[in-house]
């Protein structure tokens, strides 16, 4: 709590702050979670590697030096639900449940970009959760890539895919709503390229 965030830095100069998607960084108390560290809204869950439509967190209670490297053993794995995980500030919102995250954060910022005024400074930090495991995706995205022979291979190419059209709606709803011009969009990654 000592360190000061770029939301929280940014909110001196007039900044607007709002996080969408994954926050990671820590929940054990109020004061860890974003709308304590500088943000004015959040929308997303706090954990990692959580189901994208149910939004559960699950928990494997089995050993990683269990499953060989190199093997993919994902069904043979014990899973264990910790719970649901999506927030809208400091709430549970339930209303995520069912929907894919991509899309669920999409519809969000669609919505945050067309109710303020462009002329205010805006940071949006959008953390989404694609492409991370699980690997899981709609059936239509990956039945783009019915030639690929490995099923986890097509889910993975599916899931960029439904990124890039979440990103793709976004980039329209920054033009439709006066801020593209004045934007810059820095994509990056969660764990390396």
């Amino acid at each position: 709590l000592n360190a000061t965030l770029l939301p929280q830095e940014l909110k001196k100069h007039g900044y607007d702050t709002h996080i969408v998607g994954k926050w990671h960084l820590g929940f054990c108390k109020w004061e860890y979670t974003p709308t304590y560290r500088g943000f004015d809204s959040y929308h997303g869950y706090y954990t990692g590697a959580e189901d994208y439509y149910t939004h559960v967190c699950p928990y494997s209670f089995r050993a990683a030096q269990d499953i060989p490297a190199g093997e993919d053993k994902e069904e043979d794995v014990d899973l264990k639900a910790l719970g649901y995980d999506f927030r809208n500030d400091t709430l549970v919102d339930r209303t995520a449940a069912g929907s894919y995250s991509a899309f669920v954060f999409a519809e969000h910022v669609e919505s945050l970009l067309s109710t303020r005024d462009p002329a205010t400074p805006l940071f949006l930090y959008l953390p989404f959760q694609s492409v991370h495991a699980p690997l899981q995706v709609p059936q239509n995205y990956s039945d783009l890539y019915s030639h690929v022979q490995d099923r986890h291979r097509r889910t993975y190419l599916g899931m960029v895919t439904a990124l890039d059209d979440a990103v793709g709606r976004i980039v329209a709803s920054l033009k439709s709503t006066g801020h593209y011009n004045n934007s810059v969009i820095v994509f990056t990654t969660d764990n390396s390229g």
